[in-house]
């Protein structure tokens, strides 16, 4: 079963996230902000992660920078509600694979995680 980092201080969308990556077949490591999700990306060996950019203390821009300088390929996707604050040019360039706006589809989850891992259900 692979492992999902999923990083999001709303505390509801870590449980819809969970829960639909669980019925998806996925392990799912919780964490409540970007310390956190560094912590927990250290220590858990996820697969991939789904970040949040709006967090306290450490964004997921600047989390998944240091996920990147710890492994350059690791498969990142960023959702927020506040992308027009952010350009997506710039977290694609950064080595994000998708970024998606919320409320996020989770279909699009289903099929970014399935490009990212080479499955097909």
């Amino acid at each position: 079963m692979k492992k999902i980092l999923v990083v999001d201080d709303e505390p509801f969308i870590r449980e819809l996230m969970r829960d639909f990556l669980n019925m998806q077949g996925f392990e799912v490591i919780e964490a409540i902000d970007g310390v956190d999700g560094l912590n927990k990306f250290k220590t858990h060996n996820p697969e991939a992660a789904i970040l949040d950019v709006e967090m306290p203390g450490m964004n997921g821009q600047d989390l998944a920078n240091k996920i990147f300088a710890i492994d350059r390929n690791f498969p990142v996707i960023i959702v927020s509600a506040f992308l027009f604050k952010y350009s997506r040019k710039h977290f694609l360039k950064s080595g994000v694979r998708a970024v998606l706006e919320k409320p996020v589809d989770l279909k699009l989850i289903k099929q970014n995680l399935q490009e990212i891992f080479g499955t097909r259900n």
